[in-house]
């Protein structure tokens, strides 16, 4: 059975619907607004709603019906009752009616919508037996082609598209020096603000940590050695190895977590991020196939002590020149940019604010 076609319609960006609390659920409206001003998302999914089957994707016809209503209502405000019940029903971790955290809700959504977009026949069979490539893994070429053949061929959605990136692993062995190459996919990146902090302080470096400086702590280098001894397929032994991670290539939407630790105590002072992110600067990326400066599109701030607690706040924008909306549950303001990066609040305010998730959204 096909869901009926919903009529075509011009929403504009960000949009000024607030989202009823209904009970507990302010991490949950926070993550709606913040994917629902996604332009390109959900330019989609109102587009192809009509094409969605209800026995085979029922969430995406959930996610879609509540993002249509929330870009075309006349309201101030609706209720979104039946989406958190779905999502319970779906995920025993969103059944109840108590705060959590706002990261957990947005990858569910994520993964949940690309499990059902997927256009991939997933009875085709493909080779995930990497073992089988030794003579391979010391060639990147060759297997980035033999990665996207396994894993990217069979992955295409509207999902993939929008927020998923590459990432690449070296191990270099300290005795044969050969470099062992490998890659997987990433839809979000998460800095850990407690390392990002130790490794700034180690290089010396006296200012305020920010944004770049998570870059610079993502692809340091690590020597794997004790314990952590890489097999190395040459040596056909455990040696020390050097290991390190860089972003291959880039998402559409560019999603970071601040990870500030147990409690959200880890790390208390304030971390510096730009209304305007380049990546091409210091090697960040490997694959520039494309303009890599991104804006601020998206900011959810927590307030309180825990992020599995509190109360959340999203500020989106739909352009780099454009001001921010503030959706705080069933409440929507115009914010400034500054309200939106929280650079005008001091972390001695209570109840204590602070950024938890920043969304990128590639420059056109």
């Amino acid at each position: 059975m096909k869901v009926k076609k919903i009529e075509k319609v011009n929403p504009i960006y960000p949009h000024k619907t607030g989202l009823k609390n209904v009970g507990g659920s302010s991490y949950m409206n926070s993550i709606i607004q913040c994917l629902s001003n996604i332009k390109y998302l959900s330019d989609y999914l109102i587009g192809h709603f009509g094409k969605f089957n209800i026995e085979n994707q029922p969430f995406s016809v959930s996610f879609s019906s509540l993002v249509y209503d929330i870009l075309t209502t006349k309201e101030k405000y609706i209720s979104p009752t039946l989406f958190k019940k779905i999502i319970g029903y779906l995920n025993p971790l969103f059944e109840d009616y108590y705060e959590k955290d706002a990261k957990d809700l947005m990858l569910f959504i994520i993964d949940k919508l690309h499990q059902e977009l997927n256009k991939v026949n997933y009875s085709k069979q493909f080779n995930k037996d990497f073992n089988q490539l030794d003579k391979d893994l010391f060639n990147e070429q060759k297997m980035l082609v033999h990665f996207i053949m396994d894993y990217a061929e069979k992955n295409k959605s509207i999902i993939f598209d929008t927020f998923y990136g590459i990432i690449r692993s070296t191990m270099k062995c300290k005795s044969c020096h050969k470099t062992k190459y490998s890659f997987k996919t990433f839809n979000f990146l998460v800095f850990k603000l407690k390392n990002v902090k130790e490794y700034s302080h180690k290089n010396k470096k006296k200012y305020k940590i920010n944004i770049y400086d998570a870059f610079d702590c993502m692809k340091k280098e690590e020597i794997m050695e004790g314990e952590n001894m890489n097999y190395c397929n040459c040596c056909k032994a455990l040696r020390p190895a050097i290991y390190q991670q860089i972003i291959y290539s880039l998402p559409r939407v560019l999603i970071i977590i601040l990870d500030r630790g147990r409690n959200n105590q880890d790390f208390e002072e304030e971390f510096i991020f730009p209304k305007d992110l380049d990546l091409s600067i210091e090697n960040y990326v490997i694959k520039i196939d494309f303009n890599t400066n991104f804006y601020l599109q998206s900011v959810i701030t927590h307030l309180g002590e825990s992020i599995a607690g509190g109360h959340y706040i999203t500020y989106c924008r739909n352009g780099p020149n454009e001001e921010f909306i503030c959706y705080n549950d069933a409440v929507v303001s115009k914010a400034t940019i500054k309200e939106a990066m929280n650079q005008k609040l001091s972390k001695n305010e209570l109840p204590k604010r602070t950024p938890y998730i920043l969304v990128y959204h590639h420059m056109n």
